[in-house]
């Protein structure tokens, strides 16, 4: 997609949430998925995107492949009209369990590299499942971490410092 589509909220009088819900609730529709949208913009830093519904599996398996295809994709479209704001699309709180997880993660690595005082590289990961560790490992003490691969698709690798 060029920079030229990309959506831009030329009706002031829609608050962006709308145009996003409607988006998704057009893609949804043309995909004849039974699930529901809401969309959350209390936060300053994040437009929330939440489906909810019979198919919700269909987003999550697979490392939740096509949840993350609708977070990319409203991202995409909706970039400019966001400013500084990034979109997240949840299925039934299943980010807020990756996100745990993936502290966790950070979390025991980081004790065991402190531990040893060898670098540890984790499995590759998207960019939100990284910007997750990389926030997780910058609280602690002791440990870094940097990203390294080629693509999307990259390895997080905790360092002692």
């Amino acid at each position: 997609m060029t920079e030229d589509a990309a959506f831009t909220n030329e009706d002031e009088d829609e608050p962006i949430e709308e145009s996003v819900r409607e988006l998704v609730d057009q893609m949804l529709d043309h995909l004849d998925w039974d699930l529901d949208v809401e969309v959350h913009g209390d936060d300053p830093e994040t437009l929330r995107v939440e489906l909810y519904g019979e198919d919700r599996e269909i987003l999550v398996r697979n490392r939740a492949e096509v949840l993350e295809v609708f977070q990319y994709l409203t991202n995409r479209i909706f970039g400019r009209a966001l400013s500084e704001r990034r979109i997240v699309v949840d299925c039934e709180g299943f980010r807020a369990q990756k996100e745990a997880e993936l502290q966790e993660i950070a979390a025991r690595v980081s004790e065991r590299v402190k531990l040893s005082g060898q670098e540890e590289e984790l499995a590759s990961m998207n960019p939100y499942e990284r910007r997750i560790v990389h926030l997780a490992v910058a609280e602690l003490e002791g440990v870094t971490t940097e990203s390294e691969g080629d693509g999307v698709m990259k390895r997080v690798v905790i360092l002692p410092t």
